[in-house]
């Protein structure tokens, strides 16, 4: 009688949707790794390299960006990722709409108008960067441009900054192990700023 290997067990329970961890632990590992981005992302150094506004429009696209660089490396885990990147989101969501009172958008109406057209343009984005860093320079720093410098970038080098910076932090958070990710939620953000791009 064959006994079946502890791995393709795993890889059988991992297929049927059955988790390793709590539902509980993941979804709080979601909403950490949601606040390791708005606390610890330095977004004024986006404002200045990409020349954006301190806006909210301007926070969501630097925050946006980093959700997607976690997401990308969550996709890797299977059910675990999929349910901890839903967490995830839905922090990002009510961040979102708690901001969005505070500027003044008193309204429910053009409140839940305003987040289904930031949603809208939120998949479109993420749809442009996984295609971004599943190919070449050029087509990451095209989705870039179109999304996080609104079209608008006459300093190449500012772009140039920017699609370093993914490459360097999809790198580092792909070295980084399902628990470190996951359950102590181990994440470190490479600097933006490594070589400051000269300012014309």
């Amino acid at each position: 009688m064959s006994v079946q290997k502890p791995g393709k067990f795993k890889q059988f329970i991992k297929k049927m949707g059955w988790l390793d961890h709590s539902k509980s632990k993941l979804k709080r590992s979601g909403y950490i790794l949601y606040e390791k981005v708005s606390e610890q992302v330095l977004s004024h150094d986006f404002f200045e390299v990409c020349d954006m506004p301190d806006t909210f429009n301007s926070w969501f696209l630097v925050t946006e960006l980093h959700i997607w660089l976690l997401a990308v490396r969550m996709m890797a885990e299977g059910e675990e990722g999929r349910f901890t990147r839903n967490a995830m989101l839905e922090a990002l969501w009510q961040d979102a709409e708690e901001r969005s009172k505070k500027i003044g958008a008193s309204s429910l109406s053009i409140r839940q108008e305003q987040m289904q057209s930031i949603g809208a343009s939120f998949q479109a984005a993420l749809f442009a960067y996984d295609e971004g860093i599943m190919s070449d320079d050029r087509v990451l720093a095209s989705a870039l441009w179109r999304r996080l410098f609104s079209k608008n970038c006459e300093d190449p080098e500012r772009l140039e900054c920017i699609v370093s910076y993914v490459r360097r932090q999809a790198a580092l958070l792909d070295s980084i192990s399902n628990d470190d990710l996951m359950i102590t939620c181990q994440v470190k953000w490479v600097p933006l700023l490594e070589e400051e791009p000269s300012r014309k």
